[in-house]
């Protein structure tokens, strides 16, 4: 029978938090099963983990940061807040 990870186990081989874990089986990124002893724990495919794994060694967080402006320096942080930031 092919292993299959918990949650923590899990996130720590993809390097992301519980939380982001959770993001990514809602989304449809990763399936997830409920274990048959325990119905509170949930586990992973060892398939599934090991292709996020090579798919994309680390997750990294969605942010615009410095992927909109790489150029941008701490000194000029307030002046683009200010020009870019618009309150909802």
């Amino acid at each position: 029978m092919e292993r299959t990870p918990t949650m923590t186990e899990a996130a720590k081989r993809l390097g992301i938090t519980r939380v982001t874990l959770g993001r990514l089986v809602r989304e449809g990124t990763l399936p997830v099963m409920t274990n048959p002893l325990d119905k509170r724990q949930r586990l992973f495919p060892e398939a599934a983990i090991r292709a996020l794994e090579v798919e994309q060694p680390r997750w990294r967080p969605r942010t615009e940061g410095a992927l909109v402006n790489p150029g941008l320096r701490s000194d000029e942080i307030d002046d683009y807040l200010e020009a870019h930031w618009r309150p909802e």
